[in-house]
């Protein structure tokens, strides 16, 4: 499973306002770097998640998750995305970013424009998003890769979902 997506639908408030806004099913993504390891970026910053946390999650009806395989990808590619995710632990999450997202789906903006962010900081599917162009894989030519979320991911023709 290393190089694949993991899709997180959060059952919280700030959850179900990002799904409003993307018009997406899932609202949180991360990378898989091993069968049972993601890397995602959440408020506490970049960091290493096991699997298993969100499978605890998901028994108490907290989430619901499921796995995006990317079409097409070799294994030099997982493996320099995962690297690349890799050493963004430890980075803060860019709140900035996240709020001047909000404000781009709020009032329909063109996302092709740069926001406002900070250059050392992510959100979850910026993280995800710049991991796989990295090595040349892109989701969306269309918007730029600081304001990509998981919606558009999950929408992506490269990607295709599977149910756990």
């Amino acid at each position: 499973m290393t190089g694949n997506i993991l899709f997180v639908r959060h059952y919280s408030w700030v959850g179900k306002q990002i799904r409003e806004l993307t018009k997406g099913y899932y609202n949180h993504v991360g990378l898989m770097i091993s069968n049972d390891l993601i890397i995602e970026a959440s408020f506490k910053g970049v960091k290493i998640t096991k699997l298993e946390t969100y499978k605890y999650l998901a028994k108490k009806g907290k989430v619901e998750y499921c796995i995006g395989k990317v079409k097409g990808i070799s294994n030099a590619q997982i493996d320099g995305a995962c690297k690349y995710a890799f050493k963004q632990v430890g980075t803060k999450y860019d709140f900035l970013q996240f709020l001047s997202l909000f404000f781009f789906m709020l009032f329909h903006l063109n996302r092709k424009v740069e926001p406002i962010d900070c250059r050392y900081a992510f959100i979850c599917s910026e993280l995800v998003a710049k991991s796989y162009d990295s090595v040349g894989i892109n989701f969306n030519n269309n918007i730029d890769l600081d304001v990509i979320t998981p919606a558009d991911i999950e929408r992506s023709t490269i990607v295709r979902l599977i149910r756990e």
